[in-house]
C-alpha cells in the first residue's frame, strides 16, 4: 500500500492527465518502503533523465518542533532555470502544484530543442 493517500494519488494523476502529455510518456511510482523517504516518483520516459520525486525531508534542528522539522520537497529534473532543482514545501499541495511547472520546464526543453511533443 503507497503511503500517501488515494485522494493525494488522484490529484497528482490529475496534474499529469492535464499537461497536454500522453500518460503513456511516464513511468509513475508511489512507493511502499517505510524505509523509504519517497512519496512520489515520476519519470518522463522518453529522456529519464528528466524526473519528478515528492520526499519527506527531515531536519535535525534542536531548536525546531516536531511539526517544523517534518517538511517535504521536490527534486526536480529539469528545474526552473538549473537542470536540477529542490524545492522545500510545507505542505504536499505546494508539492502537487509543482508538477505543473516540472512538465513546462520539460516543454520548454523540447520545444528548444525541437523534439515534437
Amino acid at each position: 500500500m503507497p503511503k500517501l493517500r488515494e485522494f493525494v494519488i488522484r490529484q497528482i494523476m490529475d496534474e499529469l492527465f492535464h499537461s497536454g502529455f500522453d500518460m503513456e510518456k511516464f513511468d509513475i511510482s508511489f512507493p511502499e518502503d517505510l524505509d523509504s523517504d519517497k512519496l512520489a516518483c515520476i519519470f518522463f520516459k522518453s529522456y529519464p533523465e528528466y524526473s519528478f520525486n515528492i520526499e519527506e525531508y527531515n531536519l535535525s534542528d534542536q531548536k525546531l518542533s516536531e511539526r517544523e522539522k517534518g517538511i517535504l520537497k521536490t527534486d526536480e529534473k529539469p528545474g526552473d532555470y538549473k537542470m536540477h532543482e529542490i524545492k522545500l514545501h510545507s505542505n504536499i499541495d505546494d508539492c502537487i502544484s509543482r508538477v505543473y511547472y516540472w512538465l513546462e520546464n520539460i516543454k520548454d526543453d523540447l520545444v528548444f530543442n525541437k523534439v515534437d511533443l
